[in-house]
């Protein structure tokens, strides 16, 4: 499904489910802002040191960056809740040891320079919360959905004019003048970034703690797991979470 009309049946979803709220003395509407720490993990990747290729799209980058969210909800009853949340993160950026290895000689391994992999993502979420009774000023919620992410790869390639390779049968051949300090040069792999884009579709599960401050002020904490597939590779963003939310 194309990520823009996917978009447009979510807010079409929680835009009636408001308009249906109204009717009902029981539902409350709420906005909120929340700060999160972006954990991402990937499934480890093998890469074949005999294709230089294969190192141009490196999808496998661990990190973690900071971001922000947004939250349109409401309640349906007082146990039950539909919200809207929009969360981005901002660009984490790793190296990574090319494993591809030159010409080993006797004194040392020449060795292709590092690679550098970033990655951001961006999520929008629908879910539907459970809670519990309130203990004094504090409710929990439970949180379950489905999220459409909208992941950026960058991989960037060094760029170098020729790396300097010493002849292994050349060291026979030290004792003639001239020759003892002979190399060979081969050619340059010219450097650059490859941007990719993808939009897939994943699960959405969370745990907050809304703490009470006002009858319509709230802290809320929690952490929320969007876990989704790129190309194959498993992806988990873990998101711990420090917001607030103002209902109506």
């Amino acid at each position: 499904m194309h990520s823009g009309a996917l978009v447009t049946r979510l807010g079409a979803v929680l835009l009636l489910t408001v308009l249906a709220s109204d009717a009902s003395a029981q539902s409350r509407f709420y906005v909120g802002g929340t700060a999160i720490a972006d954990i991402r993990r990937f499934d480890s990747l093998e890469l074949d040191p005999r294709i230089l290729a294969s190192l141009a799209d490196i999808s496998s980058r661990d990190g973690t960056a900071p971001g922000g969210g947004v939250r349109v909800g409401t309640f349906l009853h007082p146990r039950w809740s539909l919200e809207l949340a929009v969360d981005a993160g901002s660009k984490s950026t790793s190296s990574l040891l090319n494993p591809v290895e030159l010409l080993p000689s006797r004194s040392s391994t020449l060795r292709l320079p590092e690679l550098e992999t970033s990655s951001s993502f961006l999520t929008v979420s629908t879910l539907v919360g459970f809670h519990p009774e309130k203990m004094g000023r504090v409710r929990l919620g439970y949180l379950g959905g489905m999220a459409l992410v909208r992941g950026t790869y960058e991989s960037t390639l060094p760029d170098f004019s020729y790396l300097p390779i010493e002849l292994p049968f050349m060291r026979s051949l030290s004792s003639i003048p001239g020759l003892a300090s002979f190399t060979r040069s081969v050619p340059a792999i010219t450097g650059g970034t490859l941007r990719r884009t993808d939009n897939s579709i994943g699960g959405v599960f969370g745990l907050e703690a809304a703490i009470d401050l006002s009858d319509h002020f709230a802290v809320v904490p929690g952490v929320r797991a969007v876990v989704f597939s790129n190309q194959g590779q498993t992806v988990f963003l873990m998101r711990p979470e420090a917001g607030v939310r103002w209902n109506f």
